[in-house]
């Protein structure tokens, strides 16, 4: 699989493939919403598609962020437990906070 398009969202990612430990870090930027959840997913999925499954999320400079789209990093979350991986919020922007609290999901969601 190819690496996705860049720039094609309001959600910048950016991969720092084979960091820290191996890692793949992505940055993300911007809005972060159930319609650009898609650009999230593609980035996932390119790194499971190098053999990746360790990967952290770097979401300080998400600008708005939607508690619906918390949800599906959840699910991206219990996807890669179940195939031996992990999902890992590194660091999260007041937004992201925000929207946390709205949806009640625990305090550790965000590493």
């Amino acid at each position: 699989m190819n690496r996705p398009n860049e720039n094609r969202s309001p959600l910048t990612v950016t991969v720092l493939a084979g960091v820290q430990g191996g890692e793949d870090i992505l940055l993300l930027s911007g809005r972060l919403d159930v319609l650009t959840m898609h650009t999230l997913r593609d980035y996932v999925w390119y790194c499971l598609s190098r053999n990746q499954r360790r990967i952290r999320l770097d979401m300080a400079g998400i600008s708005q962020c939607e508690s619906g789209a918390l949800h599906g990093v959840a699910g991206l979350q219990e996807g890669l437990s179940a195939a031996g991986g992990y999902l890992r919020i590194t660091s999260a922007s007041e937004s992201v906070r925000e929207a946390r609290n709205a949806v009640r999901l625990p305090r550790d969601f965000l590493g």
